[in-house]
Parts: structure tokens; C-alpha cells; sequence
């Protein structure tokens, strides 16, 4: 409905005028990618518990959500968890057609560096995408959980 109402429905008049064959195209294929990113993280932060369940420690989850600092240095962070275990879980959801490249950890470092960890909380981090890290991301060791799109379709 979403994608209806934001791409579809404002160009109602011209889709039905239109005969060319690549109105989708023109209208659409520019902000596509972006507006499946939207979308899948969307979709990560509804199913939250679900990929807390997929990471192993649904059980333990007190708040989640995501993250927004307004300051001078600002920023987002997707998804987070703090658990009873006195661990925050920091999630990165990232929305590519490939796997994630090693790049993804600086900006993850970043967000870290920025957030407040309460007192005598462990801090560790969660990378969500559609088809995991590449092989050099994973080698790194620097992410404690990977979730992809297959993740959530098998048995848990």
C-alpha cells in the first residue's frame, strides 16, 4: 500500500494516458533501491522479536527500536536492543543486491563510539541484510550475529 500511495497513485492519471513501455522506469527506477531499503528495514523492525529469536536472546530483550541522536554529530542507529543480561545489541539492517562489503564496519564503529552504553553493559553488534557479509566482512570476526533474508524462512 505504501508504494501504492507514494509511487503509483500520484501518477494515476499519467499511467493511464501513457503508452510508452518504460513508465516505470522514468517514474520509479530512480528511487527504487532506496525505497526497497526503507522497506526491508521496515520489515526488520516489526519482525524485532522475531530477529532476536533468530540471534538467541528473544528471551532476554527488555526495549528495542531504533536509535536517533539530534546533535552535532548525528545519527541513526537501525535497530537496538537492551536485554536483561545487561547486554546492548546494536543492529545495522543494510538493504543491498550483493553481499555487504567490509566498508560496513566503519560506519558501524562510528555509531558505537557515539551511543551511551549504560553502566556495566556489554555492547555488541548485529549486521541484518538480505544476503549476509562477504567472505572478507565475516573473516573479521567483527560482527557477533548476521542475520540474512533466509534466515527468516527457515525452522526455528
Amino acid at each position: 500500500m505504501r508504494f501504492y500511495f507514494k509511487y503509483v497513485e500520484p501518477h494515476i492519471k499519467l499511467i493511464a494516458a501513457n503508452r510508452t513501455r518504460n513508465l516505470f522506469g522514468q517514474l520509479v527506477k530512480p528511487v527504487w533501491n532506496s525505497w526497497l531499503g526503507f522497506s526491508f528495514e521496515n520489515f526488520c523492525l516489526k519482525n524485532a522479536m522475531y530477529l532476536a529469536k533468530i540471534m538467541g536472546f528473544e528471551e532476554h530483550v527488555v526495549q528495542w527500536g531504533p536509535y536517533f541522536k539530534r546533535d552535532d554529530e548525528g545519527f541513526q542507529i537501525d535497530l537496538i536492543y537492551l536485554r536483561d543480561d545487561r547486554v546492548v545489541t546494536l543492529c545495522e539492517i543494510k538493504y543491498y543486491e550483493k553481499e555487504i562489503p567490509v566498508t560496513v564496519v566503519h560506519e558501524v564503529k562510528k555509531k558505537c563510539d557515539l551511543i551511551d552504553v549504560p553502566r556495566g553493559y556489554t555492547l555488541e553488534t548485529a549486521l541484518i541484510s538480505r544476503f549476509g557479509p562477504e567472505k572478507a566482512l565475516r573473516q573479521l570476526d567483527y560482527f557477533h550475529h548476521y542475520v540474512e533474508e533466509a534466515d527468516f524462512f527457515k525452522k526455528t
